[in-house]
């Protein structure tokens, strides 16, 4: 009988990219402390925050496969931005990343409960932002989509009219690469193939 694989997380673009590949999950969401109170390389506190999810949710189930992720956007100098806290917020952070590259890194965590396995990995991925006019920047806000979003947009939304170029995996911008999710379920010896 093939175990039930659970995705820690809330959001519904990580939800959507599993469905995309057809790997039949259920999603919970879990609440852990995601600030970087011990200041943490951005890398470091992306794979943090998505080992504290999958761990908290395996405390809560008997068997599973437990997927979680944390994404974070990183400017240069290591400046991370989360998400948007108001408007104003959201304005702040696309004024600093239009125009500019920044780095788009996922922490991803896999425990298999009864295997004992505990695996995670990061992925890491280039976007440039073209410039954007205040007005641009003001209807982008408007239609409510940066608000919920780390770095207040959404590539696969329409963020995307203001993204220039994406150097590497592009589902990790969108908050889970599924690529890298593949190679630690392969690392883990579960066959995922099995499960789409």
């Amino acid at each position: 009988m093939k175990k039930k694989i659970y995705l820690a997380s809330k959001s519904p673009r990580r939800k959507d990219l599993l469905e995309k590949i057809g790997l039949l999950h259920e999603q919970v969401t879990v609440d852990v402390d995601e600030e970087n109170s011990e200041g943490l390389p951005p890398n470091q506190l992306a794979l943090e925050n998505a080992r504290k999810k999958a761990e908290e949710l395996a405390k809560q189930l008997d068997s599973g496969i437990i997927i979680a992720a944390d994404t974070v956007v990183v400017l240069q100098g290591n400046i991370v931005l989360g998400k948007p806290v108001d408007k104003p917020d959201a304005a702040r952070m696309l004024g600093l990343l239009q125009g500019n590259t920044h780095t788009v890194i996922t922490g991803l965590a896999l425990i298999d409960k009864e295997k004992g396995i505990s695996l995670n990995a990061y992925d890491s991925t280039e976007v440039t932002f073209y410039p954007m006019s205040d007005d641009e920047v003001d209807w982008y806000i408007e239609t409510g989509e940066p608000m919920d979003k780390a770095g207040a947009y959404g590539l696969q939304e329409k963020g995307m009219l203001f993204v220039q170029k994406v150097e590497g995996s592009a589902t990790n911008v969108i908050g889970l690469p599924v690529q890298l999710l593949y190679q630690l379920f392969k690392k883990a010896s579960i066959d995922i193939l099995e499960y789409l």
